[in-house]
């Protein structure tokens, strides 16, 4: 897995449809979110095809309010989790990641960034301008603070498009770093519901 690594998704689709694709341009991920669900599910392919499922991230509640996440291989094996923190995430995005014995926190660096995103994104005509000017970082830690990298929404017209940066996720296993990178690419599609 090759850093930096992009996360691609079209604004104007009913169902977000992800594809995450490393510097190499090689495709890690594609999701096609399916849309009404009471709890959340979303399945991860290898690509547009569908033919290769790699992993389930399930809720484990209906209301998503400080939900866990989890992450599953195909067979159903847990793999990890994301847990959005509830209250703390209504101002300042915020979510703990563990993946076996590897925790990281990521935090939204800046929250006016995004209160100013979604005020200027529904302003008619100019609100088409607001997501090539406004763009949240989300700084990726561990529990001692330790900067593992970053994840930051990029300027775009017609898609949204977010790009993790690395400094020490490449340290981690292979494994990890694919079930760390499937776990922020559910953090991409929590924040972009939330606005």
């Amino acid at each position: 897995m090759q850093y930096p690594i992009d996360i691609t998704f079209k604004l104007v689709a009913l169902a977000s449809q992800l594809n995450v694709i490393d510097s190499t341009g090689k495709q890690l991920f594609y999701v096609k979110q399916k849309m009404f669900k009471l709890k959340e599910r979303v399945e991860v392919y290898q690509d547009s095809t569908k033919a290769n499922l790699l992993y389930t991230i399930s809720a484990n509640k209906v209301i998503d309010w400080s939900a866990v996440y989890t992450l599953a291989d195909a067979s159903g094996k847990e793999l990890g989790t994301i847990k959005r923190k509830g209250a703390a995430s209504i101002w300042k995005a915020s979510y703990d990641i563990t993946v076996g014995d590897t925790v990281l926190h990521v935090r939204e660096a800046n929250q006016w960034v995004k209160v100013l995103d979604a005020l200027v994104s529904a302003i008619p005509i100019v609100g088409a301008f607001g997501g090539y000017f406004l763009n949240p970082k989300y700084l990726i830690a561990d529990p001692s603070g330790k900067a593992y990298g970053m994840l930051h929404k990029q300027p775009a017209f017609f898609e949204g498009k977010f790009i993790i940066e690395s400094d020490l996720l490449s340290s981690l296993d292979e494994t990890k770093q694919q079930n760390v990178t499937a776990l922020l690419m559910m953090a991409v599609l929590l924040e972009r519901i939330r606005g």
